[in-house]
């Protein structure tokens, strides 16, 4: 390798810095498709929905119509590389004014009632 290098030497010295790329090689084979399912799977992510690499893979691959696309690992790896975006889970904080108008309603739903009152007949050996 190196010595093809040494090799080419004066051409790759002579090529314009700014011609080389990166990421300039293959793209997307259904970059309409990709761009739907990004901007949807962005929408749930705004919505407080989690999402994995493997829910927008098998959203493309319902989206796409093509038998061949397998919306593989590799995919997934150009995926990450053509959107960055983070897919963690965004911790929600709730202000001290909203607390009463929002854990309110939650509470009213947990509550368990429990009777402490004696058995009506007790038995005795």
């Amino acid at each position: 390798m190196v010595y093809k290098w040494q090799y080419s030497r004066d051409k790759i010295l002579s090529t314009n810095l700014k011609a080389i790329k990166p990421g300039a090689g293959r793209t997307s084979m259904h970059p309409l498709m990709e761009q739907q399912v990004h901007q949807e799977a962005m929408q749930e992510r705004r919505d407080g929905i989690c999402v994995t690499l493997a829910g927008i893979a098998q959203n493309m691959r319902m989206a796409v119509d093509d038998v061949l696309f397998k919306a593989s690992s590799g995919w997934i790896k150009g995926y990450k590389r053509r959107h960055p975006c983070k897919l963690r889970v965004p911790t929600v904080m709730i202000p001290a004014s909203k607390w009463k108008v929002t854990v309110a309603p939650l509470n009213s739903l947990c509550t368990i009632e429990i009777s402490l009152s004696a058995p009506s007949q007790s038995i005795i050996n």
